[in-house]
């Protein structure tokens, strides 16, 4: 999430939908509190960890690239170039 830090709350942070994965709703909302530079995205506290079941998500951290309710991309871990991510998040987010 530190990837979109030099974002500061622009348009594109409505685009980010961040699933806090078996967290009870007071760590979800820790988690944003540690994020304030994402603070617009959309926040869901999956307490019952059934997000990655019904999505199909088989590891964390993931990031899809979603086109209406199509998965068109998805990246599942980290990545050794630190910058390859942040280029892959800011090239889907200013998609129009």
């Amino acid at each position: 999430m530190n990837e979109l830090k030099d974002q500061q709350q622009n348009t594109a942070n409505q685009k980010v939908i961040i699933v806090v994965g078996a967290a009870k709703l007071a760590d979800a909302q820790s988690m944003q509190d540690q994020f304030p530079h994402i603070k617009s995205a959309t926040w869901y506290a999956d307490t019952n960890r059934e997000a990655l079941q019904k999505m199909q998500i088989t590891g964390v951290p993931c990031v899809l690239g979603m086109r209406n309710d199509t998965v068109q991309w998805q990246f599942i871990g980290t990545h050794a170039k630190p910058g390859h991510l942040k280029s892959m998040l800011r090239t889907w987010r200013d998609k129009k």
